[in-house]
């Protein structure tokens, strides 16, 4: 599979049919197999990509390699693992805590926490 998209957090891996069908592939289930070929061949072409275990269709292989991105803030990161610790806390915590880089709060989010939370 190429170009996968990865979600943290997700605790299942998931497999669109219709990003397949998008992509020129067919999809079939049949007795306890998914089976898979490009779109203008036969089903004699198809391979098994899967297996039902369960009540849901188990893809064989292994993953190789994942890329991620995260576009979260750090400021945020910082504000959800420390249990939504005020924003004006977090470059005190940095002072306090071994290891952890300096946090600088981002004004912006610092701003729009406060127009949410009705103080602004």
């Amino acid at each position: 599979m190429n170009e996968v998209l990865f979600i943290l957090g997700l605790k299942k891996n998931l497999l669109s049919i219709s990003a397949l069908d998008n992509k020129g592939y067919q999809v079939a289930f049949i007795a306890v197999e998914v089976l898979v070929w490009p779109k203008g061949m036969s089903l004699e072409d198809a391979i098994m990509i899967g297996i039902e275990e369960g009540g849901f269709y188990k893809l064989k292989g292994k993953s190789n390699t994942t890329l991620t991105y995260s576009t979260i803030n750090p400021c945020e990161l910082w504000h959800r693992r420390l249990a939504h610790i005020n924003y004006k806390a977090l470059p005190m915590v940095s002072k306090v805590v071994t290891g952890l880089l300096e946090i600088q709060v981002n004004r912006d989010v610092e701003y729009a926490k406060d127009v949410l939370e009705g103080r602004m």
